[in-house]
């Protein structure tokens, strides 16, 4: 009896490092994931959080806007905290496993995102500062969503996965 072949994990059929377009895509995963480490770990505890609020609504007076972060209760930061959690998360999910499927995931969810703000911003409910961060989703969402469509149709044309 021959051994079953070992067990290969999804990570493991995104191309090698000779790979150029696996590679890219694995590096603007890792970059964008980065930048949302930075920016989601802000918002895990209310030490950090209030005052990058605080330093968006200063910012936010170069765009002709209010200066004075709306007054926060308990429940706006238990959800201001959550959401740096999750993101936090996710992140490092995106970090420690760059895949394509995790790029098409994210790059939906950016959408997804720069819709809600945009709305919101719109909506007056929130502040033009804000737009910066609907830019970003964007660019991310682009990036990851066209260097995930290349790599996986350049794996599906060499025959690496769902067969030949």
């Amino acid at each position: 009896m021959s051994a079953a072949p070992p067990a290969t994990s999804v990570s493991s059929r995104v191309p090698d490092g000779k790979d150029s377009a696996g590679r890219d895509l694995r590096r603007a995963m890792r970059r964008w994931a980065a930048l949302d480490l930075a920016v989601t770990a802000l918002l895990v505890w209310p030490g950090t959080s209030i005052p990058f609020l605080r330093a968006l609504y200063a910012v936010n007076t170069l765009f002709g806007g209010d200066a004075t972060l709306p007054e926060m209760h308990g429940m706006h930061l238990l959800f201001v905290s959550l959401s740096g959690v999750l993101g936090v998360l996710w992140a490092l999910a995106r970090l420690l496993e760059p895949r394509p499927l995790l790029a098409a995931l994210d790059s939906i969810g950016r959408v997804a995102v720069a819709l809600f703000i945009a709305l919101a911003v719109v909506g007056g409910k929130g502040p033009a500062i804000l737009f910066l961060f609907v830019a970003t989703e964007l660019a991310g969402a682009v990036e990851q969503g066209y260097r995930g469509a290349r790599t996986l149709v350049l794996q599906k044309s060499a025959g690496s996965i769902g067969g030949s």
